[in-house]
């Protein structure tokens, strides 16, 4: 009999769980099925290097990208109407592994253990519905949100376990009615084989003379780009300092906007990079800029900032001085945290980044250090191995 895993999320997820979680685990003689929608949510991301006791098992989608909320609305609907007969025509594993996408697809391994007996672990990276009622997309009180409210309570105290990425993500999750005894915390992480403080190559060489603030991501709605903005501006009469704006999202119109009010030159604004151009692109950074709007402190947790210290230069974080980033930040001295609103203390730190040398040298070699010690993907891969390996059927050769 072997062990087998079956991981559940509707694309591959945005961090690097898979590349590197799921190779170490087949090393370890653990079958694994990753069960995704066939749509693709990023173009040009890796594939997982092929192994016999890995598989995947595709959820029909009518659509090849998910590029709107509509697309994403059916696609997600239809995995999770579509994972139910995938699971049950399959060969049963010993647990089920559910990230957070689609919103509260917890419920499937609920349904899972009582009619199947399979047990599940939920991995929450993302509190849902909260994120949406955050976004003011549904009332605090209504009835949809107290009955989106009741399922998410269901699906996450009946599993055997819960994985939040942080202790912020943990006493929110508590206040939500899961035990404390359940919850696990392993924070997200870097690979630092993949990522790392040098590049061979500057994608930009126009830049290589600048001290250039990096974001990098998702620039979405609960992140937080006003007074970045307007820092910029303060600092557009230097020739020495450029903001580099890399990703897509919800809130990329507002600096399109920003830059067509404003005739400055010391912003540059990209499209997403693929995972082969990403290392190059992170080493332009003189340093890394991640934003945390103060209504998702516990509900999400940047996970850019892992990847930014990896590149071994320092990180300024904007949002709640209570969130997960933030206390990183402080403890290990990888970087400043301002909280939003400030822009003077923006300002101020970026200048002292940029000419106080010894403060900068501090700061970088504790980002490498916080990743090289602590959040890398060897000590991820050991921390989720200690809980999915309790699920192992016992007849199995230790």
């Amino acid at each position: 009999m072997s062990f087998k895993i079956n991981f559940y999320n509707t694309y591959h997820p945005v961090t690097s769980f898979y590349k590197d979680i799921i190779p170490p685990l087949n090393e370890k003689g653990t079958s694994t099925c990753i069960v995704s929608s066939r749509a693709i949510y990023r173009a040009n991301r890796e594939a997982l290097p092929k192994h016999s006791l890995s598989s995947e098992q595709h959820i029909f989608s009518p659509f090849k990208s998910a590029d709107s909320g509509i697309k994403k609305g059916i696609i997600a609907l239809l995995y999770l109407i579509g994972s139910i007969p995938a699971f049950i025509i399959s060969t049963k594993p010993n647990l089920n592994v559910f990230l957070t996408q689609p919103p509260l697809i917890g419920l499937l391994g609920f349904f899972f253990k009582k009619l199947f007996r399979v047990p599940y672990i939920c991995v929450v990276m993302d509190i849902y519905p909260d994120v949406v009622i955050e976004l003011g997309l549904l009332s605090r009180n209504g009835l949809l949100t107290r009955l989106l409210k009741y399922l998410q309570r269901l699906s996450l105290t009946n599993a055997s376990q819960v994985i939040a990425i942080g202790d912020c993500m943990k006493r929110q999750l508590i206040e939500r009615g899961v035990h404390p005894n359940n919850i696990s915390v392993i924070p997200n992480w870097a690979n630092n084989k993949s990522i790392t403080n040098s590049s061979t190559s500057s994608p930009l060489p126009e830049l290589d003379d600048k001290f250039v603030i990096l974001y990098s991501g998702n620039i979405g709605a609960s992140h937080f780009f006003d007074d970045i903005l307007q820092a910029s501006l303060r600092l557009s009469n230097s020739n020495r300092y450029h903001f580099l704006f890399i990703g897509k999202g919800s809130r990329r119109k507002e600096i399109e906007t920003f830059l067509q009010n404003n005739e400055i030159s010391n912003i540059t604004l990209i499209p997403p990079v693929s995972e082969n151009e990403l290392n190059s692109y992170l080493n332009l950074a003189s340093i890394h800029f991640v934003s945390l709007r103060n209504e998702f402190d516990g509900l999400v947790v940047p996970s850019k900032t892992y990847g930014a210290l990896a590149t071994g230069k320092p990180v300024i974080f904007q949002g709640p001085s209570t969130s997960e980033i933030a206390k990183l930040l402080i403890e290990s001295k990888a970087g400043s945290v301002s909280e939003i609103g400030d822009i003077d203390n923006l300002v101020n730190q970026i200048q002292k980044y940029g000419t106080n040398s010894e403060f900068y040298n501090e700061h970088s070699t504790a980002a490498k250090e916080a990743i090289d010690n602590v959040y890398n993907q060897n000590v991820a891969f050991e921390q989720y191995w200690e809980i999915l390996n309790k699920y192992k059927p016992t007849c199995i050769n230790q």
